[in-house]
């Protein structure tokens, strides 16, 4: 679910951690003042070439910031179709991006920051690219792997089941790293896109949680931020929040459990 524009965007998903059939059709309904319609892309271009030529087993939405009428939709199989209205007319594979070519492509996430920079989450040895927005108008037939910013660190390469967050009130990324065992991986890039020497960051296995009690779920599947800046966690074990993002690096990190009173 998306809303942009004043309308809601309901597609299916693809694969994600429990749930792994990879040929489902892409299915995208809109519903605009009380109306429901459907978009139909039609004919798709493919590299990987294991399905037919529509969208299937699709992620989330990410509209462009400057145009209401385009969106990026990541894929199970063919990386990252551009689609402006109904029309495709940009497809980001291994050829001309950091993705690469394996039985899958997988980009289960794609963000816009504030500076309208595209960030993807995806398989593969490089976790998390960027490509910057003077960028974004190149034709994808004319795109470079080397026109992308990419964030290998080790920790979350071959992320298949990536989700990734970009909060708007503190300053680290957050990637769920989506399979077994699961963890939560923040990084400060601080502006310095062209490297990641300088970065600061935190692969977080197991939390502390507010009785100083160690919290290790089995895996982590989804992240968000709320109005007030604070995030929320999905576990396997039940969710957490970090009301404290911003200390994310300092020893006196803590999560905060939902518990549920039985009495």
């Amino acid at each position: 679910l998306v809303i942009n524009d004043h309308k809601l965007y309901v597609s299916n998903s693809g694969p994600r951690r429990g749930t792994e059939d990879q040929y489902v059709q892409t299915k995208i309904s809109v519903l605009d003042q009380g109306n429901w319609s459907v978009i139909d892309v039609g004919e798709v271009p493919l590299e990987n070439g294991k399905t037919g030529n529509r969208i299937y087993s699709s992620y989330n939405m990410a509209f462009d910031p400057d145009d209401s009428n385009t969106f990026y939709i990541g894929t199970w199989f063919e990386g990252i179709y551009k689609i402006s209205g109904t029309e495709c007319v940009g497809h980001y594979t291994s050829l001309n991006s950091p993705l690469s070519k394996g039985w899958a492509m997988a980009v289960p996430n794609i963000v816009f920051d504030r500076d309208g920079n595209l960030w993807i989450a995806h398989a593969g040895d490089v976790g998390v690219s960027m490509l910057p927005k003077a960028k974004q108008s190149i034709d994808t037939d004319e795109l470079k792997a080397s026109d992308w910013y990419q964030f290998g660190y080790s920790e979350i390469k071959n992320n298949k089941y990536a989700k990734l967050l970009i909060p708007n009130h503190s300053t680290a990324k957050w990637v769920v790293y989506g399979d077994w065992p699961g963890s939560i991986f923040a990084f400060d890039d601080k502006g310095t896109y062209n490297t990641i020497a300088d970065d600061r960051t935190k692969n977080i296995v197991s939390f502390m949680d507010q009785d100083n009690k160690t919290f290790t779920p089995n895996y982590y599947t989804c992240i968000e931020e709320d109005n007030n800046g604070q995030i929320w966690i999905g576990t396997s074990s039940g969710p957490i929040v970090i009301t404290n993002p911003d200390h994310v690096f300092s020893d006196s990190f803590r999560c905060t459990r939902i518990k549920i009173a039985r009495n």
